[in-house]
């Protein structure tokens, strides 16, 4: 039977810096790091988005939602997006927190509809997702055509539990932006350093929502 392949990075919010990264189980076999280039898709991982964004828009984690299978018209013809949860388990009447902390895929579908699948990715590309993906209501189940790795989706993690600020490196060796930092400095041969890797502040959420959204985290 073939072997598993796991990924793991840990990432300190603050500084950015990487402290672990597991990408694979053996470089000289495969030269494919899945914590930097494995995109998976990140289910109910990608909730946090969604709730920020509903809170940005004024709705609060105690609004009341019905957690029920639910029946969606996407405006064309026979696009109708049925959703239902993980073995049929509903709760009836909950609260976005209780539903958050559940994962309830019904639920998060219905706030989908409701703040809209554009706010949804720019909320996610400014606390550190990069990879682009298709804004279309199925990222309400964390289902991104392109899919997110690893190191990003624990960047923008990172974001909320630093307070809403984005941190990352000053460096951008990639051209995309600043990266976590896993490279202090590039010296040449004479030790004279030709970049220092240090890291730089964005405040991207506001405070309040990343505080609601770490409670909320905890809870899970």
């Amino acid at each position: 039977a073939g072997a598993r392949i796991a990924s793991m990075v840990t990432r300190e919010p603050s500084t950015t810096y990487i402290r672990e990264m597991v990408g694979g189980n053996n470089v000289a076999e495969q030269k494919f790091n899945i914590a930097t280039q494995g995109h998976r898709q990140p289910g109910s991982a990608f909730n946090p988005f969604i709730l920020a964004t509903a809170m940005n828009q004024g709705i609060s984690p105690d609004t009341p939602f019905v957690s029920e299978p639910k029946h969606f018209n996407l405006g064309g013809p026979n696009s109708v997006w049925d959703v239902s949860n993980y073995d049929s388990l509903y709760l009836g009447k909950i609260s976005l927190e209780k539903a958050t902390i559940y994962s309830d895929n019904a639920v998060y579908a219905e706030l989908m509809m409701r703040v809209g699948a554009g706010d949804v990715a720019d909320m996610a590309h400014k606390a550190g997702i990069k990879t682009s993906f298709s804004a279309q209501p199925a990222i309400a189940l964390g289902g991104l055509d392109n899919g997110v790795t690893p190191l990003e989706l624990a960047s923008a993690y990172s974001t909320f539990a630093n307070g809403g600020s984005r941190v990352a490196g000053s460096v951008d060796y990639l051209g995309n932006g600043g990266d976590p930092i896993s490279i202090f400095r590039v010296e040449d041969a004479q030790s004279h350093v030709v970049e220092e890797n240090k890291p730089l502040v964005s405040p991207v959420i506001d405070p309040v929502i990343a505080y609601h959204v770490n409670n909320i985290l905890k809870k899970v």
